[in-house]
């Protein structure tokens, strides 16, 4: 093999695994589902004005990247686009064993934060 080829190689697996995501696709719809629930947040979150109280009724937002999730909290009575959204829990790929996205980790680190409603 020609060392073009195998740089060329090299580059290519390189960009092909800094590109994989730790949450799979068929993930992410479970991570949106949690959005269309209202939960009762388990402890303060935010500061100054922007405070939101334990035992108030929010909804969330989920936000994920290659290689975290993000969790935002809003007044479930305010409609998202006019929401200020706080974030309230913000977890990476290493606080999952092997970095490997588990839906039942990252429901334990969310309902430390919120809990659902029935």
């Amino acid at each position: 093999m020609s060392y073009k080829k195998f740089i060329t190689l090299l580059f290519a697996i390189f960009l092909v695994s800094s590109c994989s995501s730790f949450i799979k696709e068929e993930e992410m719809a479970t991570l949106k589902g949690y959005e269309n629930s209202t939960y009762t947040l388990m402890k303060d979150a935010g500061e100054g004005q922007h405070l939101l109280k334990k035992g108030e009724k929010v909804k969330i937002h989920i936000v994920t990247s290659d290689e975290s999730i993000k969790v935002y909290c809003y007044p479930k009575d305010v409609s998202f686009l006019k929401s200020k959204r706080i974030l309230t829990l913000y977890l990476f790929d290493a606080d999952f064993e092997k970095k490997i996205f588990d839906n039942n980790i990252f429901q334990k680190h969310l309902f430390l934060v919120v809990h659902p409603d029935e």
